[in-house]
């Protein structure tokens, strides 16, 4: 995701294009380990009865092409030309697209989710909700989102919703067939729903949904158990130490 970001972000002027560039080498030449695994293939393997292709993703191979031209070219606008001649199955607008379509699909579900749940407040089984969560029956929605986040339900709400949106897209209606779905989920992804479920339950409660959110959430989706978080964002610090990922600031 970090690469798709650098890469999708060159073309704003020559400014960007350098330092781009710069962070884009350094991080090619110093032998990091890097997961090329797009995030929706990610998404999709944590529930493993989903059918998966053995294939190599051709979107990594036009990516790792791009890449190493963009580190060698003089102009963004040299890079587009030599993109061009590839003919590449995915080219630079093709990965500004999927960059963009992270952040609508975060915006969409975030969105999604606070209409949903101002219906729950305007029906009689909000009372229901207060309750699993050991809250008083007239708890304003700030003691809700604050007890929500914490509870476990929070958690499975977001994987109940991510495995219903599999069985849309594969055409799946039955709920015997939906059900084996989730719980065919392998916990591979537990930073990232955790994290999805932090920050939706915000915007859910009102406070606007933004792009940047969406794209630092996506980021979890990349952190193992084992795994370390190294940023100078102070939102992701913080959503890192929300839901139990360890967090090292970068030095200056």
């Amino acid at each position: 995701m970090a690469l798709i970001e650098l890469l999708t972000g060159a073309d704003l002027n020559v400014s960007e294009f350098r330092i781009r560039q710069l962070a884009i080498r350094n991080i090619l030449s110093c032998n990091l380990g890097i997961d090329w695994e797009m995030y929706d293939t990610k998404q999709h393997a944590a529930f493993t009865v989903l059918e998966r292709t053995n294939q190599i993703d051709s979107r990594i191979t036009c990516l790792k092409q791009m890449l190493r031209i963009f580190c060698k070219v003089d102009s963004f606008e040299e890079f587009l030309k030599q993109v061009e001649e590839l003919d590449l199955d995915y080219d630079y607008y093709s990965f500004k697209t999927f960059d963009q379509n992270a952040s609508k699909n975060w915006i969409d579900a975030s969105l999604n989710g606070h209409k949903n749940l101002k219906e729950v407040f305007d029906k009689p089984s909000t009372k229901d909700l207060c309750l699993i969560l050991g809250l008083p029956k007239d708890a304003n929605k700030n003691q809700v989102q604050i007890k929500l986040r914490a509870n476990p339900l929070n958690y499975y709400m977001t994987l109940f919703a991510m495995s219903e949106q599999f069985c849309d897209e594969i055409h799946i209606n039955d709920p015997v067939q939906c059900a084996i779905v989730y719980n065919s989920y392998n916990n591979s992804i537990d930073p990232y729903i955790r994290a999805f479920s932090d920050s939706s339950t915000t915007s859910m409660f009102g406070q606007q949904a933004n792009r940047n959110d969406g794209i630092d959430v996506l980021h979890f989706l990349y952190l193992g158990r084992m795994s370390r978080l190294f940023t100078e964002d102070s939102k992701m610090q913080d959503l890192a130490h929300k839901v139990g990922v360890p967090c090292l600031a970068l030095a200056h």
